[in-house]
């Protein structure tokens, strides 16, 4: 009886492994703040108010990744007469984090990252606008009728029991480093299903659908940037 038991128990942790071994998902390494909620007084929400839009073009743009994904490397405008100069701001003096290894922030929980101390780095090299981009992936998987097969082991790594639904969400932000001022809050969201993956093929496709997210992403804010741009909003 205990060798049955040790049976099932094994066939489970294989077929548990083929369920989450494509699994991959992305969340922001950080989130706004203005620092400690307890120091803001009604001074800097009267500010807040009577800022309004000063930015002469050309402006020089300063970038911050508050993810770790390609989309903020994508959104860079091209420099013409309207962009002197893309600048990206390390992650390394914001949040103390190496963009190079992002396994030590892949993590649900985003640090709160100080926007004053994003605009003194910005204003430190002579930029105008600040960009802020966030980025989040995630990936669901559901067996299908397939996944009887599986239970003999071997064709559980040929048959199509893998049913995947991925979910891409995006926000920039767009302010002026001098006063603060919000020119534009952007959004972008998106969700497609893939179904009857193979173990081999889920990695590969989640990895697909997630670039082709991105790029679909870039397409929209890219527009909405340009469109900023040329709008009076910004002149």
């Amino acid at each position: 009886m205990k060798n049955y038991q040790t049976l099932f128990l094994y066939l489970f942790l294989i077929l548990s492994s083929f369920a989450c071994s494509s699994s991959r998902s992305y969340y922001p390494t950080a989130k706004y703040s203005e620092g400690d909620l307890r120091n803001i007084n009604d001074e800097d929400i009267l500010k807040a108010f009577e800022a309004e839009p000063q930015l002469q073009l050309p402006a020089k743009i300063a970038w911050y990744n508050m993810s770790y994904d390609s989309l903020v490397f994508k959104l860079q405008m091209p420099e013409n007469k309207q962009i002197l100069e893309n600048y990206l701001l390390p992650k390394s003096l914001i949040e103390g984090i190496d963009p190079l290894f992002p396994s030590q922030y892949q993590s649900y929980y985003s640090q709160p990252i100080d926007f004053k101390a994003i605009r003194l780095l910005a204003a430190r090299a002579k930029c105008d606008l600040v960009v802020l981009v966030s980025s989040r992936f995630g990936e669901q998987q559901e067996w299908n009728i397939w996944s009887t097969f599986n239970l003999l082991i071997l064709p559980a790594f040929f048959t199509p029991h893998i049913d995947s639904e991925y979910r891409y969400s995006a926000e920039v932000f767009v302010f002026d480093v001098r006063n603060a001022f919000m020119y534009t809050h952007l959004k972008y969201s998106d969700t497609k299903k893939s179904t009857k993956l193979t173990a081999s093929q889920a990695p590969k496709n989640s990895k697909s659908v997630n670039e082709n997210m991105i790029n679909e992403a870039t397409a929209y804010f890219k527009t909405e940037l340009q469109k900023l741009f040329a709008s009076n909003q910004i002149n």
